[in-house]
Parts: structure tokens; sequence; C-alpha cells
């Protein structure tokens, strides 16, 4: 099926429904989750195909199949641009995979996706709501300096340090609530969800910080599998699309806070 273009002009991302609390405790505190990110990707061993195949070749023995799946997985981060005005941005929201701008479709309580690109970003947020405070939020790809602000007044900040830009906003406009959080975005091309909508098209599902924990999980899980085949250990053996899952939303709470975060699965719970 031929990837629909969109043409909505791209609305300033919304911020994830999470608790208070949470972002606090998570702000700029992101080296414990970018070092899990980065050391499961290391792989040793010359593959063909890194970054092209769908899915690890079945035709490959155990151990060659578990080295394809390390580097695969390597090369799919900073693969594709998922920048919100470049691609679909999808979140987390009141129970649901939600767009958070252009047409606000729901892809519902799940999606069955293959990821195809994943990559990290640190959104910068001025700790209020509505739509004149849009223009302070900045983004990082590198967690550490500002590659991209909403507001054109504020664009002069590009290339300078996060911390700064945090500062600024803090005591020069004012904003004691300004905070960083780390996000992990993943391109994805839709196979289905509950709504049926975006079927065919290539979409960017973002993981809030509660939600890179399964990311991470999933990914972990894999690469143990990966490492046990190589090792040559019987029974062990990774399935034969590992880049293909379910994004499921499930409830989280802290407290009297309540929100949604995702999960990864290999398989729809019944209860779907």
């Amino acid at each position: 099926m031929a990837l629909q273009k969109k043409t909505n002009k791209p609305e300033a991302p919304q911020f994830e429904d999470e608790s208070e609390t949470q972002t606090n405790q998570e702000t700029l505190t992101t080296e414990k989750e970018t070092t899990m990110l980065n050391e499961t990707t290391t792989t040793t061993g010359e593959i063909s195909t890194v970054g092209t195949s769908a899915q690890v070749s079945t035709q490959l023995n155990p151990a060659a199949r578990a080295k394809a799946f390390q580097a695969e997985f390597s090369a799919l981060e900073n693969a594709l641009d998922t920048s919100y005005d470049v691609m679909p941005m999808f979140k987390a929201n009141q129970g649901k995979i939600g767009e958070t701008g252009g047409d606000k479709r729901k892809l519902g309580r799940w999606a069955k996706v293959q990821l195809i690109g994943w990559s990290r970003r640190l959104e910068i947020s001025p700790g209020e709501q509505g739509k004149q405070y849009k223009d302070y939020v900045a983004y990082s790809k590198d967690t550490k300096t500002i590659d991209s602000v909403f507001g054109e007044d504020f664009k002069v900040w590009i290339g300078k340090p996060v911390q700064e830009y945090l500062d600024f906003l803090k005591k020069e406009e004012e904003l004691s609530k300004a905070s960083s959080r780390l996000f992990v975005d993943c391109a994805v091309a839709v196979l289905g969800s509950e709504t049926d909508e975006c079927i065919g098209e290539v979409v960017n599902i973002s993981l809030s910080s509660s939600s890179i924990r399964s990311f991470e999980k999933y990914q972990n899980e894999l690469n143990a599998k990966a490492r046990c085949a190589a090792m040559g250990i019987k029974g062990f053996d990774l399935p034969d699309n590992p880049f293909q899952f379910y994004f499921i939303t499930e409830d989280a709470t802290n407290g009297n806070n309540e929100w949604t975060r995702i999960r990864i699965s290999s398989d729809l719970p019944s209860k779907f």
C-alpha cells in the first residue's frame, strides 16, 4: 500500500499527560536511559544488508541471525527524521494513542507496527499549557545542545546549551516550571490499529520517560536472546521479525496522579 502524504500544517506538539511529580523526578536525569539504549546495540562480525532488511533473514543460522539483529537495531538509530513538522507525531493520552497535531487522529488502545527507525529527543518545556507558551518549546537530539525551537523569536538559542536555555526560561521569562524530558521517537509503518486509522502510513509514535522503559525492556530481551543464540545455547532464537510488534496503552499512577503510558508486546492481548 502506498504511503499517504499528509498536507496539514503541523501544530506544536502537546505535552504528555504524565504527572508533575514524575516530570520533576525525570528532568534532565537521562544518563541511565541513554546508557541503556547505547550499550546493547554494539556488535561484531560483518553483516551484509544491515539497515536495509525488513526483518532478520531466517536463512541465517541462529548465531548469524543474532549478530544481524544487533547490527540492524543499531543501524535503525537516527535512520529517519522524526521531527513533528516532518512526520505525523502520536503520543499516549487519555488511554489512547493519538496524533498531537494535524487531524488529531486516533490509533486507539493499540497499534501493530514495523519499526523502521528510532531516535532520542530531549523536549524543553515551559511548564505551562496554552498557545501563548508554545513558542518556548525547544528540542535537542543530543540532549545537550538546542537544535530547534518552535518560536521564531527564540531561534537564536539554536546551537546553545540546553541548561542555559532552561536558566533563561526560569530567570528571564519567569517560567519556574520549565523543565526537560527525554523521549524516544519511533518511526514505524502502521500495519494495524484499533481504529483502522493510518494503516499504510509511516508515523512517529513518541515514547515518554515512563514508556521508554518498555522500549528498553524489549531491546534488552531481544539482545539477551541474540547473545544466547550467538553462543550456541540451544532453545534460544529470535522471532522471524523482531522489529514487528504491538504498541499497547496502559494506565499508570503515581500517588494521586494518573496518566497513560505505552508498552511493547509481541502479541495482542485477548482483552482487545
